[in-house]
């Protein structure tokens, strides 16, 4: 560390006047002048933070390598130093480098430990995290990560006495520190613009990496979002006009169950080629009524982390033209089928839904263990509809724990593990990828059987119900491929195991004739490749709701 591993040089300005009667901390100096302690700041939090940018950094330098790093280090050292130099004034000083070692620290450890990027969605994703997630992510890592690189350098930071200009001279001081800092900046940029802006066209991710700048921006972007939704906005009934156009020959209700998976990616499946057997009870259901079975297998999701994807599998909007607040205060699938007079219910084993839920009747799964087994989510579905008196269309969702990381050995219960040996811990780092693997992988056996025993137990009802069902998963995981671990990379820098989800549909034979839907069709576009930008208008057609929201393209999609 920069204070506390070696010895400080007594000729600096940063190591005069030693206080003999420390123990610890007896090489800080008794007092070091402002623009030094400021100085000194900046290179600490470049060099003790940012050894994952400076490892991208030597991995994808342009020639000569060595040099364009240094140089690349010494522009995120001038940031940093005008960062710390936006508040250089009593008893704002120490206040504003312990937050600023605070979030480098939680930021430094994420980044090495799971090789995310730390972006506004990240931050986001984290505010809306719940406690059981939290407490999966605390580990003995974290913990010693959390001493070495936050405990004792904020100690430091405490201890460490500075010596203050008068107050007259403060302003200047600060005024002065901010010019040098511009000026170093301007010059740096200056000669060598033409490799810098070259490297930054062909590797965006990296504002992403440089600690604390990343943590600070995504805090403003963050911060920015929350005060637009803070205020009041007009809501846009986009799907008021929502009404049922029954088929003539339907005699019976539709019900009809979304399962939002969790963290599942579409290349483990074994229905989509895997060479593993993970969806062993659903490729037996495809085999016995493949009249009844479509498995989509290139769909991809809107977004990276549950936080995103969900609201936008629900939204009107497509990816590519997605905006949180718009779609967080417009009508939403749900609307429209509760519009069109639907039956409506949202069963959540997971964060919640991010605000696509508010206007239906919702319940969060309870249960005696510590975390309930998505299994759960059938208990309460079979509760519901054997206590509702349903005489009219039923749609409802069950929103799975799912395949939710680090600790995948807690998402598949005994009976469901087929593959060992299981990584059983968080600290993903200490375990082979193989052990990794293996626990994801029971994971999804565990939604095999989730996803298979629903489409059984709802076969029992087909007398009363026409009956439908479809399972896709909010987004991917990154399983250690290229380092990187977990979800939520920017969308143009995720990987395709993060973004490419499974997805299927089981529909009875009732369903499919009393709605009108050609499985030909239907099965015809199984093979292309799609999104989640698809699921408010197949959903709607595929219970026959009407609306000027449904894109009238899509209707070929099934009839």
């Amino acid at each position: 560390m920069l204070f506390s591993s070696h010895k400080i040089n007594h000729n600096s300005p940063c190591s005069k006047n030693l206080k003999e009667n420390y123990n610890f901390f007896k090489y800080l100096p008794r007092a070091v002048p402002l623009f030094w302690y400021v100085l000194c700041s900046a290179i600490f939090l470049t060099i003790l933070y940012n050894s994952t940018l400076i490892y991208f950094l030597i991995d994808n330098a342009q020639q000569p390598n060595i040099l364009f790093t240094l140089k690349m280090v010494f522009l995120a050292f001038i940031i940093n130093f005008l960062i710390v130099s936006l508040f250089p004034f009593k008893k704002l000083l120490k206040t504003w480098l312990i937050l600023l070692i605070i979030i480098s620290a939680f930021s430094s450890y994420f980044m090495q430990s799971y090789g995310v990027l730390i972006d506004k969605n990240m931050l986001q994703n984290v505010l809306e995290t719940d406690w059981n997630e939290t407490r999966g992510l605390i580990s003995s890592g974290m913990f010693l990560h959390l001493v070495l690189f936050l405990l004792i350098p904020a100690i430091v930071t405490i201890k460490l006495n500075i010596k203050w200009p008068s107050t007259g001279v403060q302003f200047t001081s600060w005024a002065g520190m901010l010019v040098i800092g511009f000026v170093l900046l301007f010059g740096l940029l200056h000669f060598n613009y033409k490799e810098m802006s070259s490297f930054f066209r062909n590797h965006r991710e990296v504002k992403h990496l440089a600690v604390p700048l990343n943590a600070i921006s995504a805090s403003i972007s963050v911060a920015n979002k929350l005060l637009a939704t803070s205020i009041p906005q007009q809501f846009n009934h986009v799907a008021a006009d929502a009404r049922l156009n029954p088929h003539p020959l339907k005699n019976k209700p539709n019900l009809f169950v979304m399962i939002v998976g969790e963290t599942a990616r579409a290349d483990h499946f074994a229905l989509n080629g895997y060479v593993r057997n993970t969806t062993p009870q659903l490729a037996a259901l495809a085999m016995k009524y493949p009249a009844n079975f479509i498995n989509f297998n290139n769909v991809f999701s809107c977004g990276t982390a549950t936080a995103v994807s969900l609201p936008c599998m629900f939204s009107y909007l497509p990816r590519n033209n997605y905006d949180e607040n718009l779609a967080k205060n417009s009508d939403n699938l749900l609307d429209a089928l509760q519009y069109a007079g639907v039956n409506l219910f949202w069963l959540d084993n997971n964060s919640g839904c991010k605000g696509m839920c508010n206007r239906i009747p919702t319940e969060k799964i309870i249960c005696s263990e510590s975390e309930c087994n998505d299994l759960h989510l059938l208990d309460a579905l079979k509760d519901k509809i054997q206590t509702s008196q349903l005489t009219k269309d039923t749609f409802v969702v069950l929103h799975q724990l799912g395949s939710h990381g680090p600790e995948y050995f807690k998402r598949s219960k005994t009976s469901q593990k087929l593959f060992f040996p299981e990584c059983q811990t968080n600290q993903l780092q200490k375990c082979t990828t193989q052990e990794i693997i293996n626990a994801y992988d029971n994971s999804i056996v565990a939604t095999d059987e989730l996803v298979a025993k629903t489409i059984l137990w709802l076969k029992e009802y087909d007398s009363q119900y026409n009956i439908g069902l479809i399972y896709v998963s909010d987004h991917g995981e990154s399983l250690g491929e290229n380092g990187i671990f977990l979800h939520g990379l920017p969308y143009r820098f995720a990987p395709d195991s993060q973004k490419h989800v499974p997805m299927l549909v089981w529909m009875s034979d009732s369903f499919v004739q009393q709605n009108d839907i050609s499985l030909d069709k239907f099965k015809s576009n199984s093979n292309k490749t799609i999104s989640h930008d698809v699921l408010f208008s197949l959903i709607l057609n595929l219970l026959n709701v009407n609306t000027s929201s449904v894109v009238p393209e899509s209707k070929n999609f099934i009839k």
